[in-house]
Parts: C-alpha cells; sequence; structure tokens
C-alpha cells in the first residue's frame, strides 16, 4: 500500500524539495515553495500525481483544494 502525504509541505519534501518539483510542472522553485503557504493548485494533481506513484506514495486530493 502507498504512503500517504497530507500536507504540501509532505508532498514537495517527500519528491525532493522545491527544486526537484519546480521542472515537472515548469515553474520556478519559489513558486513551488509558496504552495507550502497557499497550498497546490488543482492543476497540477495529475503531474504530481504521477510523480507521487513513481515513489511508492499517494496523496489526498484535498491537498489540492479538490473534493474526494
Amino acid at each position: 500500500m502507498a504512503e500517504q502525504v497530507n500536507t504540501p509541505s509532505e508532498l514537495i519534501d517527500k519528491l525532493g524539495g522545491n527544486s526537484k518539483v519546480a521542472p515537472l510542472v515548469g515553474l520556478k522553485p519559489n513558486a513551488v515553495g509558496n504552495w507550502r503557504v497557499n497550498g497546490i493548485p488543482p492543476r497540477h494533481y495529475p503531474r504530481l500525481l504521477r510523480a507521487l506513484n513513481e515513489h511508492g506514495l499517494t496523496a489526498s486530493y484535498a491537498i489540492f483544494g479538490m473534493r474526494e
């Protein structure tokens, strides 16, 4: 069973930090860092879900501001 991440910060950290996540979504590291406070925009869900799956992780829709 995949380990679940529960916060934007945990997701970013588990994927290697701001500088590793930024190229996955076509942003600069400081923009990804803002997610730690403002949350992750839902449009990034598909790409980040793939990256999470590759690391044996999963995340709640709520991290992306979506309902389950």
